[in-house]
């Protein structure tokens, strides 16, 4: 995945005396390191978006396999999403006309 992964921790969590889950679940079966750092309060974001990633479903992907809490951008993200894949060609050619 291009873009950079952003940790955040939520201000309404308190994680003194918290217990921590282990890497794996009650079946025995591997955690998500992403998600287990929700047992930490702190949250996943994607520092990064693009058409291609919400049209293709990874971006649901992120948020219910990965714990993706939240995607942040700035106009040079959307710069590079734009001009970095064909996932605006036909739209941007539309304008042209």
């Amino acid at each position: 995945m291009a873009g950079r992964l952003l940790f955040r921790r939520r201000a309404h969590e308190k994680i003194k005396g918290r217990t921590s889950q282990s890497a794996t679940d009650n079946l025995g079966v591997a955690m998500n390191p992403l998600k287990e750092l929700l047992n930490y309060g702190q949250s996943f974001w994607l520092d990064y978006i693009r058409r291609g990633l919400i049209s293709s479903g990874e971006l649901q992907k992120h948020i219910v396999e990965d714990g993706l809490r939240g995607v942040t951008s700035n106009p040079a993200i959307f710069e590079k999403a734009i001009t970095g894949s064909n996932d605006y060609a036909a739209l941007l050619k539309q304008l042209e006309k």
